[in-house]
């Protein structure tokens, strides 16, 4: 890749559909992966055209078909720190909301 180019996040919407499940809900995955590229339309393009790379179908255990669809892109972010190490900041929201710190952290984030 080009030393020009910079690292983006994005984020997909996937919906999986199952045959002979009529009225069954769609299964929705949300999902971030990494982008290449020197600009953010260019970055928009790749983003789409990885995403669709992902679909995919398979036959679960009761022998029905899944298929799984990439829906849309919900967002492209270009990372803050464009190099790969412990602790480099990936995304930051901001929010005018006070910060939850009386909150506990959820089981699987505890430390332990």
């Amino acid at each position: 890749m080009n030393s020009d180019c910079k690292w983006f996040i994005a984020e997909a919407v996937f919906h999986a559909t199952v045959q002979a499940e009529h009225e069954a809900s769609p299964l929705v995955e949300d999902l971030l992966f990494l982008v290449q590229a020197v600009d953010h339309p260019s970055a928009v393009i790749k983003a789409e055209e990885i995403a669709r790379k992902k679909e995919h179908s398979y036959d679960n255990e009761k022998g029905q078909r899944v298929a799984w669809t990439f829906v849309r892109l919900i967002e492209l972010t270009k990372m803050i720190d464009q190099r790969f190490e412990e602790g480099a900041e990936l995304k930051s929201t901001m929010t005018e909301s006070e910060p939850r710190l009386d909150q506990q952290l959820p089981d699987h984030l505890e430390r332990h």
